[in-house]
Order: structure tokens, then C-alpha cells, then sequence
């Protein structure tokens, strides 16, 4: 029953999920003809540049169908308790209030609020431009004075989507993830667009795009690695990170990379 997670807007141009514990990922699918995000309403989902199977930018799981992850998270901790909640609800799924996403034509709007704090991020894709934009509002409703840290997390996997996935480790050893003057550019030195997994290595050519995330507030660090991120033996859903002052600021080589900025 469609009506027990959602509804569509008086007007129809919209559907408002109020539940974020949909059946399945519940998605929108975001473009301007060249770049395109896909994304759920709880932000989970991917990126790719003209060509899903040849030029991936943000990861999806082969299971990404049934898990939703990973994603773009905007987690927050309170500094004063160290608890940690997300706009998204998901991956944390800490207690809140108040859960709304909006699929409408060309945008997605998640909205939330939990531990006195309403969030809201809204995921578009610019005409022409090739680039994909979250949009986040903070507001404190809790009648107090807070002290928060914010950080914003997404997985990257450049180039060839079969390769990359079924071959994940040594794909990451031609990855290139470095921070430069408060943003994190990414490159990928081994390519091919032929299914076959051993191609890639026949072929000579490098990536031929750049990625950059940035922020248009400057950010307090960054962070290239998803192992220092996240952590050994955890997950999305309690990164290691947010228990420390800041993220490392280091550059990543040859390791499964995120784009992720406190």
C-alpha cells in the first residue's frame, strides 16, 4: 500500500515519502543529460557521467537495490554529549522526530528532525553544469544553546563500474585522492570501457575526468580515506570518525577513497 509510506503533493508534481522504511529504496533519478545522480529518499544512491557503465563517479553496491548504501550523509554530532544522528535518518537510524522526503521534478529534499535539531538537504543536478549539488540547512529548535559538528560523507569509484566493483582492491591501488586548497580531486590512471574484466589492464588509457567536492563553506578538515573515515570492523552507521576532534586532512592512494569534510 503506496499510502502507508507516502503521498503525492495536492498539485501532483510531487511525491512526499513520510516513512523512510520503504519496501525498497524509493528513488529519483536526477540529470541534465550528461551527469546523473540517483537518489533515494533517504539520500542513498550513486553518480555516474554519461555512461553508468564507463564512467561511475559516487559507488552503488551490487546490492544496492535492498541496502540503499551507500550514500550521501550528512551526520551530526552533538559536542556537548557526543551523541551522533543524520539528516537522512539512515545509516544511523538515531532516534527522531520528524522524517519527510520530497521527490519533485528535478530535485529530492530530505527533511528530519531529531535531538532538537531540524535538517533539511536538497539534492539537484544544475543544467548545464557537470556536477551534483547538496543543499544543507541547519536549524536549532531545541531552545538551547548547541555546539555541533557537521560532516558530509560519500563514497567515490571512478571509471569502469564492473571492474571496479568485482575487482574493488585493485582497482583502488590506481586511484588518486588528494586535498587541495579545502577540496578533495579525484583520479583514476586505469581504464577501459570493455566489460571484461581483464581489458582494463590491456589498455593504456587514464580516466579522462577530474572529481571535485568541494563546499562553498569552508571546511574545519577533510577526509580522502574510508578506512580512516569509517574504521576497521565498523560501518557507515558508527564511523570511527566522529568520535575524534577532526578528520586526518591526508591524502589517499591506492585505497577505497571517500569525499568527506567536517
Amino acid at each position: 500500500n503506496m499510502n502507508k509510506y507516502g503521498h503525492f503533493s495536492e498539485k501532483g508534481d510531487e511525491f512526499i515519502v513520510t516513512r523512510y522504511d520503504t519496501p525498497l529504496p524509493w528513488t529519483n533519478y536526477l540529470t541534465n543529460g550528461d551527469y546523473c545522480a540517483i537518489v533515494s529518499s533517504t539520500g542513498g544512491g550513486f553518480s555516474f557521467y554519461k555512461s553508468h557503465h564507463a564512467n561511475m563517479i559516487l559507488r552503488r553496491e551490487q546490492r544496492n537495490l535492498i541496502s540503499d548504501r551507500p550514500g550521501r550523509y550528512v551526520y551530526i554530532r552533538d559536542n556537548d554529549t557526543n551523541e551522533v544522528f543524520t539528516i537522512n535518518v539512515m545509516p544511523v537510524q538515531a532516534k527522531f522526530d520528524k522524517f519527510e522526503a520530497v521527490h519533485g521534478l528535478g530535485y529530492t529534499k530530505v527533511k528530519s528532525e531529531s535531538h532538537g535539531i531540524e535538517g533539511e538537504i536538497t539534492f539537484f543536478v544544475p543544467m548545464g553544469v557537470d556536477a551534483e549539488v547538496a543543499r544543507v540547512n541547519i536549524k536549532n529548535v531545541s531552545g538551547k544553546k548547541r555546539s555541533l559538528s557537521v560532516y558530509f560523507y560519500e563514497e567515490l569509484q571512478l571509471g569502469n563500474y564492473e571492474f571496479n566493483e568485482h575487482e574493488r582492491a585493485i582497482a583502488s591501488m590506481f586511484q588518486s585522492i588528494k586535498i587541495d586548497d579545502d577540496k578533495i580531486v579525484a583520479n583514476y590512471s586505469l581504464w577501459s570501457t570493455s566489460k571484461e574484466a581483464g581489458d582494463n589492464f590491456r589498455s593504456d588509457k587514464v580516466w579522462p575526468y577530474t572529481v571535485v567536492v568541494g563546499a562553498t563553506k569552508t571546511p574545519n578538515s577533510l577526509e580522502t580515506s574510508q578506512e580512516r573515515f569509517i574504521g576497521v570492523h565498523r560501518d557507515v552507521h558508527n564511523p570511527i570518525a566522529l568520535e575524534m576532534d577532526k578528520l586526518s586532512g591526508a591524502d589517499t592512494l591506492g585505497m577505497p577513497s571517500v569525499a568527506a569534510m567536517q
